[in-house]
Protein backbone atom coordinates (compact mmCIF):
# COMPACT_ATOMS: atom_id res chain seq x y z
CA UNK A 1 0.00 0.00 0.00
CA UNK A 2 1.93 3.37 -0.70
CA UNK A 3 1.99 6.38 1.71
CA UNK A 4 -1.28 8.21 -0.08
CA UNK A 5 -3.76 5.11 0.19
CA UNK A 6 -2.62 4.35 3.55
CA UNK A 7 -3.28 7.96 4.11
CA UNK A 8 -6.71 8.05 2.80
CA UNK A 9 -7.25 4.42 4.56
CA UNK A 10 -6.78 6.65 8.17
CA UNK A 11 -8.72 9.62 7.23
CA UNK A 12 -11.85 7.24 6.26
CA UNK A 13 -11.68 5.10 9.54
CA UNK A 14 -11.03 7.65 11.37
CA UNK A 15 -11.78 10.76 10.42
CA UNK A 16 -10.23 13.07 13.28
CA UNK A 17 -6.44 14.33 13.07
CA UNK A 18 -4.76 15.29 16.43
CA UNK A 19 -2.79 18.25 15.02
CA UNK A 20 0.24 20.29 16.67
CA UNK A 21 1.70 23.43 15.91
CA UNK A 22 3.21 26.21 17.95
CA UNK A 23 1.09 28.85 19.64
CA UNK A 24 1.88 31.93 20.56
CA UNK A 25 3.28 31.94 23.69
CA UNK A 26 6.13 29.47 21.89
CA UNK A 27 4.00 26.45 23.68
CA UNK A 28 2.95 22.95 21.46
CA UNK A 29 -1.07 23.35 20.70
CA UNK A 30 -2.66 19.68 20.58
CA UNK A 31 -5.75 20.00 19.01
CA UNK A 32 -8.41 17.74 17.05
CA UNK A 33 -9.89 18.27 13.85
CA UNK A 34 -12.24 16.62 10.72
CA UNK A 35 -10.07 15.81 8.19
CA UNK A 36 -11.47 16.99 4.99
CA UNK A 37 -10.50 14.91 1.33
CA UNK A 38 -9.27 16.60 -1.50
CA UNK A 39 -8.56 15.10 -5.04
CA UNK A 40 -7.39 17.95 -6.75
CA UNK A 41 -4.99 18.79 -4.06
CA UNK A 42 -3.86 15.12 -3.69
CA UNK A 43 -3.47 16.10 0.01
CA UNK A 44 -5.58 16.17 3.29
CA UNK A 45 -7.05 19.66 4.67
CA UNK A 46 -8.48 20.82 7.75
CA UNK A 47 -10.85 23.65 8.13
CA UNK A 48 -10.71 26.77 10.19
CA UNK A 49 -12.18 30.07 11.27
CA UNK A 50 -10.19 32.78 10.61
CA UNK A 51 -11.36 34.38 13.50
CA UNK A 52 -9.65 31.57 15.46
CA UNK A 53 -6.19 32.15 17.82
CA UNK A 54 -5.06 28.65 15.59
CA UNK A 55 -5.76 30.75 12.43
CA UNK A 56 -3.24 33.55 13.77
CA UNK A 57 -0.52 31.17 15.02
CA UNK A 58 -0.40 29.17 12.04
CA UNK A 59 0.14 31.87 9.89
CA UNK A 60 2.97 33.39 12.01
CA UNK A 61 4.56 29.72 12.18
CA UNK A 62 3.41 27.49 9.54
CA UNK A 63 5.12 24.26 10.93
CA UNK A 64 3.53 21.77 12.12
CA UNK A 65 2.50 17.76 12.65
CA UNK A 66 -0.78 15.72 12.26
CA UNK A 67 -1.19 12.11 13.33
CA UNK A 68 -4.36 10.55 11.02
CA UNK A 69 -5.21 7.75 12.94
CA UNK A 70 -5.82 5.64 16.35
CA UNK A 71 -2.53 6.59 18.45
CA UNK A 72 -2.02 3.28 20.03
CA UNK A 73 -3.07 1.11 16.72
CA UNK A 74 -2.20 1.93 13.18
CA UNK A 75 -1.43 5.57 11.93
CA UNK A 76 0.15 7.98 9.76
CA UNK A 77 2.59 10.70 11.47
CA UNK A 78 2.58 13.67 8.94
CA UNK A 79 5.04 16.87 9.63
CA UNK A 80 6.51 19.71 7.63
CA UNK A 81 4.62 23.19 6.54
CA UNK A 82 1.20 24.23 6.87
CA UNK A 83 -0.30 26.03 3.91
CA UNK A 84 -3.25 28.47 4.67
CA UNK A 85 -5.57 28.82 1.81
CA UNK A 86 -8.24 31.42 1.81
CA UNK A 87 -11.38 31.19 0.11
CA UNK A 88 -11.09 33.90 -3.42
CA UNK A 89 -12.73 33.54 -6.80
CA UNK A 90 -8.70 31.79 -7.98
CA UNK A 91 -9.38 28.58 -5.27
CA UNK A 92 -13.65 28.25 -5.40
CA UNK A 93 -13.31 25.45 -7.47
CA UNK A 94 -11.14 23.55 -5.00
CA UNK A 95 -13.25 24.74 -1.80
CA UNK A 96 -16.87 23.43 -3.49
CA UNK A 97 -15.13 20.32 -3.71
CA UNK A 98 -13.76 19.87 -0.19
CA UNK A 99 -16.56 21.06 1.27
CA UNK A 100 -19.49 19.09 -1.08
CA UNK A 101 -19.83 16.64 1.57
CA UNK A 102 -20.13 18.51 4.51
CA UNK A 103 -21.92 21.31 3.10
CA UNK A 104 -25.11 18.49 1.89
CA UNK A 105 -24.64 16.73 5.68
CA UNK A 106 -25.63 20.01 7.52
CA UNK A 107 -27.90 21.60 4.61
CA UNK A 108 -25.59 24.88 3.72
CA UNK A 109 -25.92 25.77 0.07
CA UNK A 110 -22.25 27.73 0.26
CA UNK A 111 -19.04 27.73 1.67
CA UNK A 112 -18.36 30.68 4.21
CA UNK A 113 -15.79 32.88 3.26
CA UNK A 114 -14.65 33.24 6.76
CA UNK A 115 -13.38 29.71 6.77
CA UNK A 116 -9.79 28.98 5.58
CA UNK A 117 -8.07 25.20 4.88
CA UNK A 118 -4.81 24.61 6.42
CA UNK A 119 -2.62 22.00 4.10
CA UNK A 120 -0.28 19.55 5.41
CA UNK A 121 2.68 19.80 3.08
CA UNK A 122 4.38 17.17 4.37
CA UNK A 123 7.98 17.09 4.31
CA UNK A 124 8.20 13.76 6.29
CA UNK A 125 5.39 10.75 6.80
CA UNK A 126 5.76 8.12 8.82
CA UNK A 127 3.30 5.22 8.66
CA UNK A 128 2.88 3.14 11.85
CA UNK A 129 0.85 0.03 10.61
CA UNK A 130 0.07 -1.97 14.16
CA UNK A 131 1.07 -0.99 17.54
CA UNK A 132 1.47 -3.27 20.84
CA UNK A 133 -1.40 -2.25 23.21
CA UNK A 134 -0.36 -1.33 26.33
CA UNK A 135 -0.79 -3.96 28.73
CA UNK A 136 -2.19 -3.02 32.77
Amino acid sequence: MTNFSSLKHFAQKYPIATTKHINLSGFIQVDRDHILESDKLGRFVISISKSSQKYQEIKGNKKGSWTIGSLLGEHAELSGDVEVLEFCPENEALFKEVWSEVLTRYGQEQMSAERVLLVMNARDIKIIQSQKQLQG
